[in-house]
């Protein structure tokens, strides 16, 4: 039985890495898989993209592919219908069609919950063996539209989404923010 499902594994895996697109500056996005009807992913450059499928025609849109943020060991995961891209380094938000809903301008940005996502301009990436934290620069919570709900002028925000509680530190005191 365990020698089927190797064969299987190999087989899926040698068909993903024969599946490729073309996109943008005629880049080959190889490995390329299905997310869900409306998108895929695929790797160029060791670098996992999603790729949006054109609703009409069915095809993949290469040239619009979003950089997937790497987390875990692979792509971003979907919270609440959005995904976190990189464009240049900075952090944005897609939708699950691959539409940039949150434009690329943060140092960093948490996944959504609660309908917020905590994030930062001018933190700055530290790695602490396995772990990766940002520190330092202005930290404060957006919607899901992108709109400032606790402004980023907090030198760090703690927060519990589910309970609907953040407190936001600057200067050494800590402040209650208002969440909606």
């Amino acid at each position: 039985m365990g020698s089927y499902k190797s064969l299987w594994i190999l087989l899926v895996l040698w068909a993903c890495a024969q599946h490729q697109v073309t996109g943008r500056d005629n880049w080959k996005f190889t490995g390329v898989l299905d997310v869900n009807e409306s998108l895929q992913m695929g790797i160029h450059k060791e670098r996992w993209y999603f790729i949006p499928i054109d609703e009409k025609s069915g095809a993949p849109q290469a040239s619009l592919a979003q950089e997937a943020f790497l987390m875990d060991n692979g792509p971003d995961y979907f919270s609440e219908g959005m995904a976190r891209i990189l464009n240049n380094g900075r952090f944005g938000f897609i939708d699950e069609k691959g539409k940039v809903v949150i434009e690329a301008i943060y140092d960093f940005a948490a996944p959504f919950e609660g309908g917020l996502s905590v994030v930062c301009r001018g933190c700055a990436k530290r790695k602490n063996g396995e772990i990766t934290q940002y520190e330092g620069g202005h930290w404060g919570i957006i919607d899901r539209n992108g709109k400032e709900v606790a402004p980023l002028r907090y030198d760090s925000i703690e927060y519990d989404m589910a309970k609907k509680k953040a407190f936001g530190e600057r200067g050494g005191k800590k402040e209650d923010l208002p969440l909606p």
